[in-house]
């Protein structure tokens, strides 16, 4: 029988190539393989490896060390205080989305039944946290990749909430809805020439298809999404994107062109300019 402080000082120096993040990733890899706590670390608690266990930890500490990220090594992440099952067909979820999610959550939480649709669900994390914070709506969402939907109906089940998806082009099919309450999407928004500046644990393997746009038309997503907003959504009803920083202002301006009201871009935690809002007219 092992203990806790060697089986952690002997993972962190294997993993110490990936540099600051070493320590961490490696308190993360025994408590999602042994259920080992920092404290149990500290304390050097008597750890129980079986073989099975054991080959699960060196072959994670394998991917960790060809940059593969921790959250696709472990099949699994957190959003918004839930567990979402990832995989490489889908992105990893961001603190930043998260904030998205939660200023929909407090601006809709007291309207009762609502429409929302979900523009590029990837994981499904903003559609299904949004129909776990807001019960009473009726939740939809689309993907072009089919193997994104199934890891979001896979999510949909692991939540045990309800939710439709459809495999849909952004760029060419129109809302599964008409007059959605609210339309909210988190589209592929990087730049081509922004790839160098990646890191290789999501360059090399988070799905290049939501990640990149041309440099060329950086717009086309958000163009495509709030002009079938401004046609299909409910007179009232909002509409929001998470967005590129280095064009807040072009995302903003592009839906005042559609005629949507009050529109503001907005910072995260960070002071980055990451999200977009505006609300379609009520006027008819």
């Amino acid at each position: 029988m092992q203990t806790a402080g060697p089986l952690y000082r002997n993972i962190y120096q294997q993993l110490s190539p990936l540099g600051e993040s070493a320590s961490q990733q490696a308190y993360w890899l025994l408590e999602a393989v042994l259920d080992i706590s920092l404290m149990d670390v500290v304390l050097d608690k008597a750890v129980k490896l079986p073989p099975e266990k054991e080959a699960r930890l060196q072959q994670s500490v394998e991917r960790l060390l060809q940059h593969e990220p921790l959250q696709y090594v472990l099949g699994e992440t957190s959003f918004y205080g839930y567990s979402f099952l990832v995989t490489p067909a889908v992105l990893i979820p961001r603190p930043e989305t998260e904030e998205l999610v939660h200023r929909i959550v407090e601006r809709h939480k007291a309207q009762g039944q609502l429409n929302i649709l979900d523009v590029c669900t990837g994981s499904g994390c903003i559609a299904l946290t949004l129909a776990k914070e807001l019960p009473a709506g009726k939740i939809w969402a689309t993907d072009i990749s089919p193997e994104a939907l199934a890891v979001a109906e896979q999510n949909r089940q692991r939540l045990e909430v309800e939710a439709q998806f459809v495999e849909a082009d952004a760029l060419k099919h129109p809302f599964p809805l008409t007059a959605p309450d609210v339309v909210v999407s988190n589209p592929p928004y990087v730049r081509q020439s922004e790839a160098r500046q990646m890191q290789p644990n999501v360059l090399s393997f988070e799905p290049h298809l939501a990640l990149f746009v041309p440099d060329e038309d950086a717009l086309l997503f958000y163009r495509a999404i709030a002009g079938e907003a401004a046609k299909k959504l409910k007179p009232g009803g909002w509409l929001y994107f998470e967005i590129n920083e280095a064009y807040a202002e072009e995302v903003a301006s592009l839906m005042r062109e559609l005629d949507f009201e009050h529109v503001q871009v907005l910072p995260d935690m960070q002071g980055k300019m990451r999200m977009a809002e505006g609300i379609k007219p009520a006027r008819a």
